[in-house]
């Protein structure tokens, strides 16, 4: 079984964190295999700091924090949890509790043969206005890349070392969709496994205001202008999803 790090950074999760953080550990121990968890907190203003330290010191061997000293948004937390991380793959999820804990057993078995794994929501528990920015931004990225991300905003296994070989340009939340059309581009292996949702039960959603969608606008214009216009994505090879 391949090395598995569970990244998961959190804003004001203060209600639902420690829960979660306990389903996904005790999924992590039943498969018994190598694994870490590794949680930042961007500057939270509630107890989401205190409960983050609290569960290293309890599993020190298994969990390890990291810190923003103020919020940093949520592409940048995304980003820093999955490069704190260690193992072969990174599984990068929500502190909300959204993503059932046998996500990681469905994830597993495609491991051997992909390089990124992206995790399609079965159902997503969206309102009315969030399931259609959804589904543009799927409708976007084909469009202008060629390329079906199936689910651009949600969960992704990748393999860690990606990281390094594939540096993306983009600085608001596309750069994990960047990094996959990327990875598509270099001819890595790219795999799909439908996973289940459940609606999140505290907290505050925030991936979907109108600031994150302009600056992913931004960032997708900009990528596609790159690969329109220039040749710069010329040496990446087209591939298909496997």
């Amino acid at each position: 079984m391949p090395s598995l790090s569970l990244a998961i950074p959190a804003y004001n999760e203060e209600e639902s964190l420690e829960g979660t953080v306990n389903a996904y550990l005790a999924a992590l121990r039943e498969l018994n295999g190598d694994f870490e968890i590794v949680l930042l907190d961007d500057g939270s203003t509630d107890r989401t700091c205190i409960i983050i330290k609290d569960l290293a010191s309890r599993h020190p061997t298994i969990i390890t924090p990291v810190f923003h000293a103020c919020n940093e948004g949520m592409a940048r937390a995304f980003e820093n949890v999955q490069r704190a991380a260690k193992k072969e793959f990174v599984l990068a999820l929500g502190a909300d509790g959204q993503y059932s804990s046998d996500i990681i057993a469905k994830c597993l078995p495609h491991l051997d043969v992909c390089d990124v794994l992206i995790c399609k929501r079965k159902q997503k528990h969206y309102s009315p206005y969030r399931a259609l920015i959804s589904g543009l931004y799927r409708w976007v990225c084909r469009v202008c890349f060629g390329i079906d991300l199936f689910d651009p905003g949600g969960a992704k296994v990748i393999r860690r070392r990606l990281f390094d070989e594939l540096p993306v340009r983009s600085r608001s939340v596309f750069r994990e969709p960047e990094r996959v059309i990327r990875a598509v581009w270099g001819g890595y292996r790219i795999g799909m496994v439908e996973v289940t949702c459940v609606p999140r039960q505290a907290g505050k959603a925030r991936g979907c205001n109108l600031r994150l969608i302009l600056s992913a606008l931004r960032d997708i214009g900009i990528l596609w202008w790159k690969c329109r216009f220039t040749k710069a994505a010329s040496k990446f090879p087209r591939s298909q999803h496997h």
